[in-house]
């Protein structure tokens, strides 16, 4: 493709006559075209950062001017909302994205258009904030909605406005032009519409719709919002829809929650109508026909009116087409005699079966004779009409053949028949030559039987049908036995195969099952605790299925029935006694129960229900209690849940974390985890909260600032201080304003301190709050650059609201959230108050992912790059040229960068006048680098800034830089170190720093810096908290080393696992370094964590 020069793009941008084609395609501009590539966006993502800045400024004047200028200038034909549909997709990441949505309310509908396309393609984590604007605009802004119509598929939709959707669905009419949009957008939320919605389209007449028609058939097949408190009456055009349509979903569902007036219904509908001539009520009464059985329709002149009626309706068929209904009609029909010849003629030799299957012995004269006994395939029906001793037996058992498997044409209308015939089977096939034969037959009502159920009842669960299965076993429950306690196996071409096991697994999976197991009882006892054993132990099955099994264990075993859940429906666990057999099974010392609770802890929403039993006034039964606070301290176990720490701690829940520690990043990142995923239960759980108020202050310090994490310190707090004293009214003495700030300030500085406490020091009064909110606006930690406040969800601040601590947004802010931010804010935002810049590159260096856009210079004084991409152009960071106070960088490199000393390169040659370090840090996992090397620059430019390497691995080749931090990943070998940091360490003569997770190496790495370097500040960072304290003859030894160095005038040792986290002292009570000599390092720093000859 031959793309157009900038210049001409710009000049031909949006020739319009008319401001918009609806007949045009968006992408090639021609009518009825298959283009299916978006030749805007290739056009636009091959220009450089300057030609695509001026396209999108273009585009921006262009859209800003009225109608009838824009109009005037572009007198030939465009497709501007091509352009704009680009640009929404390719500015997705930029800051310059909000200003294209302004122009919501405009009058201009060219104008409301572009806005449309940038607010329903906005990629936000959260909806645009005009979003529900745009939705209610559907109903009203028929043109502009018709011109972007076809753009839908792009369009993100976010479920949270889900309630909008539905509000103009309850309005929309049948002949508004947008309603194909509407419904197509609903449909891609994949959100259950309630059932009242769809009721309410069906009284409209929607269905004469054919996409509204496939929109409501879509919705009902998936799940629904039924609301039961309404009578069945209220629904009954949704429940005739449903059969029209052969929706098993929600008939199943109406079936579940009305049965009787369900079934009353359905029969005088069905009765009312039956001679009606309408054809689409003629298709109802025919799919109501076949649930005959279901309603419990009797009486002769009933049967025959309803079998003459099927009969006449598939007469009238196309067998060719209609093929399923006729096979459904027939099969359904009481007697099939006086329709038998004639169905012969519609039907393929391979179905003649089921015509016999209601046909009466006495019926069968020659000709029927002579079909049956022609086909093997009949085989299964010898029994029904010859005895045992009939020749036709050795006609037809001699022409079975392995090959021979249509256990996939029975349906659940056949489980009657297919169990009588293996009962005879079982009881008249015994001589030694049949037994080959008798097995296979076996086998192959086995197979048939799992067929029918997974088919129809397993993936469906269609409850009408269901209950012929369990009418059917329960009819043969000694052949149902039989199948279920011997292994039908059979030889057949792809090898050996078992169904016994296949049987039980489609069987327990219904959720009616329950009644039918008391039946079992006690036959089948041994052999379902045997499935439920090796049911338990596989992963391939949901509990659920098996649940079932326990509770009829649970009757055998005498144990208690109560509920004490009420169960979402669809659900069939009987939460108590289920849990009841884990404890019994547990008694007895079985593993069975162990394997249980392992499963069960993995079911979120039965953990959930469990859980709410806190809440009870009642005391939690220990069984429950047991399941839940072993579930959740599983999330700390670093391999997770197994049979053997169940069976630890199921009788000791006050030991269970007793060997859980928190000490290194993968700890601290499983406990993160979980007081974010379970943090309404850790504040249930004595025991959890016992645990973590167990924990030292400095791995409290490492978890995030969460509401969950303060109410447990608060909690704590309050228990340790006691009841508070009221004090009697006295005059507080008046501090003066600046030391009200500074106080203040000092509070919020400390990282150690949590956000939530620090938030109310803004509720004293009116003072303070001002004074925190100039505090949190206007500052932030510079060394660590993040703010004094954990902010998880920047799009719920308004600063224009007077409550609000956030006067403008923070100094330092991620790149992310500027997107967020209104346009109107921008400009004073980025030019005139962000200061630390965090941004993350994920992409290539093309213009569409450039990370921000400058047009004037800034006051940005610190930037941190994280990047996560193998290359990245200049274009990532040749905005630097407009930040003249830009003072530090930081390269945060989590893949194999290749060009390395480019971009160092790149940022040398812009001579930024105020910037003093270059930090870069290289993840640890990197060790195939090629290294950094920046000797050479030195020499090739007269003025550099610092540079200085945050964390490298050990030896991954370096030099050039003045400050290095090596992180050891690997045994510690001292003489390889000498060989390899001989040269790589020579310029690192302001610090070199090692990060470790034994403190055994801190003096092996003093001795290793004093002898081979010349290094001012040694430091060395424990990156994994100790299981036990450091002892005071240890650390004294560490001083007595330092003593004796030549060139090391300051040292700095401390704990610290993350770089925004506090450093803590390697002396848990600060008062333990009294008792410390610290020699010539007499001088410390108040965190004591670093140490200095002379006072700094």
């Amino acid at each position: 493709m031959s793309l157009v020069p900038i210049e001409q793009y710009i000049q031909d941008y949006y020739r319009s006559s008319s401001l918009f084609h609806l007949s045009k395609c968006f992408y090639c501009g021609t009518v009825g075209c298959n283009c299916q590539t978006t030749n805007e966006i290739q056009i636009l993502e091959s220009y450089n950062d300057e030609e695509f800045n001026r396209a999108v400024e273009s585009f921006y004047v262009w859209a800003s001017k009225p109608d009838e200028e824009a109009v005037s200038q572009t007198p030939t034909c465009s497709h501007y909302i091509l352009k704009a549909s680009a640009f929404s997709c390719l500015l997705a990441d930029d800051q310059r994205f909000d200003k294209f949505t302004r122009w919501i309310d405009s009058s201009s509908l060219r104008q409301r258009i572009i806005s449309y396309l940038f607010i329903v393609n906005c990629d936000f984590d959260k909806p645009h904030r005009y979003y529900k604007l745009f939705i209610k605009r559907m109903l009203t802004d028929i043109i502009a909605f018709q011109a972007i119509s076809k753009l839908t598929q792009k369009m993100k939709v976010h479920q949270n406005c889900f309630d909008s959707y539905l509000e103009i669905l309850e309005q929309i009419s049948l002949d508004n032009p947008n309603v194909t949009l509407i419904l197509t957008l609903i449909d891609q939320s994949r959100m259950p519409v309630p059932s009242s919605i769809l009721v309410g389209l069906l009284q409209r007449n929607f269905t004469t719709l054919p996409i509204a028609r496939k929109w409501i058939k879509a919705h009902l097949n998936s799940s629904f919002i039924m609301d039961t408190t309404k009578p069945l009456e209220f629904y009954k055009d949704l429940l005739l829809f449903s059969f029209e349509n052969k929706i098993t979903t929600s008939i199943a569902s109406f079936y579940d929650n009305y049965k009787e007036n369900f079934v009353n219904l359905c029969t005088d509908y069905l009765l009312e109508n039956i001679d009606c001539k309408n054809e689409r009520i003629r298709n109802i009464c025919f799919e109501l026909s076949l649930y005959r059985d279901v309603f419990g329709l009797e009486g002769k002149d009933i049967v025959t009116r309803i079998d003459e009626f099927i009969y006449s309706y598939i007469s009238t068929l196309d067998s060719k087409i209609e093929k399923e209904k006729i096979e459904n009609g027939f099969r359904s029909i009481s007697d099939i005699t006086p329709y038998f010849d004639n169905l012969l003629d519609v039907l393929p030799v391979y179905k003649y079966q089921y015509l016999f299957y209601n046909l009466p012995k006495h019926s069968l004269n020659e000709k029927r004779k002579n079909l049956l006994v022609t086909s093997s395939e009949n085989i299964l029906l010898i029994f029904k009409f010859f005895d045992h001793n009939d020749p036709v037996h050795s006609k037809l058992l001699g022409s079975f053949n392995n090959g021979y498997q249509t256990f996939r044409e029975f349906d659940d209308r056949s489980l009657d028949c297919l169990f009588t015939l293996a009962k005879k089977a079982i009881d008249v096939v015994e001589d030694d030559d049949e037994q080959q034969t008798r097995q296979y037959i076996l086998y192959f009502v086995s197979q048939s039987i799992i067929e029918i159920i997974n088919d129809e009842f397993y993936i469906n669960l269609c409850a009408l049908k269901i209950q012929r299965v369990l009418n059917a076993i329960r009819k043969h429950i000694d052949t149902f036995y039989y199948f279920i306690s011997t292994d039908h196996t059979y030889k057949i071409k792809s090898g050996r195969t078992s169904t016994k096991y296949k049987l039980i697994d489609m069987i327990v999976g219904i959720n009616q099952i329950r009644t039918l197991l008391w039946e079992l009882v006690p036959q089948s006892h041994e052999f379902l605790v045997k499935m439920g054993l090796i049911g338990v132990g596989s992963n391939s099955h949901q509990l659920k299925h098996y649940s079932n099994i326990f509770l009829f264990l649970g009757k055998h075993m005498d144990l208690e029935k109560e509920t004490l859940l009420c169960w979402p429906s669809g659900e069939f666990y009987n939460l108590n006694v289920i849990l009841q057999n884990v404890k019994s099974f547990l008694s007895q010392g079985l593993d069975l129960g162990l394997a249980i609770i392992n499963r069960m802890s993995r079911d979120r929403q039965l953990i959930e229900d469990c859980q709410k039993l806190y809440d009870k006034p009642e005391p939690v039964p220990y069984h429950i209690k047991a399941l839940c606070e072993i579930t959740l301290c599983s999330a700390l176990l670093p391999n997770g849940l197994d049979v053997n720490f169940i069976r630890d701690y199921y009788h000791n829940l006050d030991a269970l974390y007793t060997n859980i520690k928190i000490l290194n990043g993968f700890d601290f990142d499983r406990l993160n985890k979980l007081v974010h995923s379970d943090k309404m239960f850790c504040l249930k759980s004595d025991i959890f909260k016992k645990f973590y108020q167990s924990l030292p202050k400095r791995s409290i310090s490492h978890l995030e600032n969460i509401r969950l994490t303060y109410l447990l310190e608060k909690e704590y707090q309050d228990k340790i201080k006691g009841p508070k004293n009221i004090l009697p009214d006295i005059q507080v003495p008046k501090l003066p304003d600046l030391l009200i700030s500074k106080i203040i300030h000092y509070v919020f500085f400390d990282s150690t301190v949590h956000s939530l406490e620090k938030v109310q020091l803004a509720y004293v009064c009116k003072r303070w709050f001002d004074v925190c909110s100039d505090i949190v606006t206007n500052h932030y930690d510079q060394e660590s650059w993040v703010t004094y406040l954990t902010v998880h969800q920047w799009d719920n601040i308004n600063i224009k609201h007077r409550f609000s601590l956030f006067k403008q947004y923070p100094k330092r802010m991620l790149f992310h959230y500027l997107r967020i931010i209104d346009y109107d804010q921008m400009d004073s935002l980025l030019y005139s108050h962000l200061e630390t810049l965090k941004l993350n590159i994920v992409g290539t260096g093309n213009a569409k992912n450039r990370p921000i856009y400058l047009e004037k210079d800034c006051m940005i004084k610190n930037i941190e790059f994280i990047i996560h991409t193998n290359d990245i152009g200049p274009g990532y960071y040749s905005f630097l040229k407009f930040c003249p106070m830009l003072e530090n960088i930081v390269l945060k490199i989590y893949l194999h960068l290749d060009n390395i000393k480019e971009i160092f390169e790149y940022i040398f040659q812009m001579s930024l006048p105020s910037l003093k370090t270059i930090q870069v840090y290289l993840v640890h996992t990197i060790k195939q680098h090629a290294g950094f090397d920046l000797a050479e620059c030195h020499q090739k430019y007269t003025k550099l800034p610092k540079l200085i390497f945050m964390s490298i691995p050990n030896y991954v080749h370096f030099s050039g830089f003045s400050s290095v931090a090596i992180k050891i990943v690997d045994d510690l070998d001292i003489e390889k170190m000498i060989q390899f940091y001989r040269l790589p360490l020579l310029t690192a003569k302001e610090e070199i720093r090692f990060s470790i997770k034994k403190t055994d190496l801190i003096l092996p790495l003093i001795d290793f810096v004093d002898k081979y370097h010349q290094t001012k500040h040694m430091s060395l960072c424990i990156c994994q908290l100790p299981e036990n304290t450091l002892s005071i003859n240890f650390v004294q030894s560490i001083f007595d080393r330092l003593n004796n160095t030549n060139n090391i005038t300051q040292f700095s040792v401390f704990y610290n696992l993350y770089l925004q986290t506090p450093k803590y002292s390697i002396l848990d009570n600060h008062n333990q370094w009294n008792q410390i000599d610290l020699k010539k390092f007499k001088y410390k720093n108040t965190p004591i964590t670093s140490f200095y000859q002379t006072f700094q």
